[in-house]
């Protein structure tokens, strides 16, 4: 498993473990909790396609620089008792938000690692108690994204873009209505526009039929449009954490 063996149906392979990580409770706040969540990890390669976890990506032909994909990511819901500035508010239910990415890549090879360059969006829902969805907004922006090559013994992605997001999204985690508005939280209505900036990394590496895989988010909130919301508590938020995976099921 440590080097891809690219046949007619491409490789694979099915694994589940568990994810432990430390995140914000919620954007922007300034404290933390700590989650503890099942990790599926599904991949499949092939020279035109590549699945992995939540990202699917595809490349018209073998000599092609594009990449048009599909991903996706989700938000766990604000902890209860959360001791921030949210205390009073309703709980922030769990979101999660998918959408297209289109990539192009670079000429450009630092440490060995393929460099792109891309925007993508997000289209974000929420998952409310009764099991119901709501509309949230959306969100998206350019970024630059180096990856390590298929056959690397450590898999690593870095990326790093700003983001703007529509009046929804800013409003879903940073809005004060009037009814929750009290002495040193006054009301809030966020407007749509740039929402920060933000870095993620990951690094995955083989172990027989076990992987471990550490990874890692900066979020800078420095000059969003929400910065004057009385729920905007840090000016940047970090959250880190890793996932085992058994893999049961790959190619003999």
């Amino acid at each position: 498993m440590a080097a891809p063996a690219w046949g007619a149906r491409g490789i694979w392979q099915i694994g589940m473990g568990v994810a432990a990580f430390a995140a914000p409770a919620y954007p922007g706040a300034d404290s933390e909790s700590f989650f503890v969540y099942p990790y599926p990890d599904i991949s499949y390669r092939t020279r035109l396609l590549h699945l992995k976890r939540n990202r699917l990506r595809i490349r018209p032909s073998a000599q092609s620089r594009w990449r048009f994909g599909v991903a996706a990511n989700a938000s766990p819901p604000t902890p209860a008792g959360t001791p921030d500035a949210r205390r009073g508010m309703p709980q922030l239910p769990a979101t999660l938000a998918a959408g297209p990415e289109v990539l192009y890549r670079l000429r450009w090879h630092p440490f060995d690692l393929q460099t792109f360059v891309g925007v993508h969006s997000r289209f974000r829902i929420a998952i409310l108690p009764n099991a119901h969805v709501d509309t949230v907004g959306a969100g998206g922006g350019p970024f630059v994204e180096w990856q390590s090559r298929p056959a690397s013994r450590y898999q690593l992605t870095l990326g790093v873009g700003p983001v703007w997001r529509t009046r929804g999204e800013n409003g879903f985690f940073f809005n004060v209505p009037p009814a929750y508005a009290i002495p040193g939280r006054s009301r809030y209505h966020a407007a749509g526009g740039y929402a920060g900036a933000r870095a993620t990394g990951s690094v995955t590496r083989h172990f027989g039929r076990y992987a471990l895989t550490a990874f890692a988010r900066y979020r800078y909130y420095g000059a969003a449009v929400f910065r004057d919301s009385p729920l905007l508590k840090a000016s940047s938020t970090f959250l880190c954490g890793v996932a085992v995976v058994w893999v049961f099921a790959h190619p003999a």
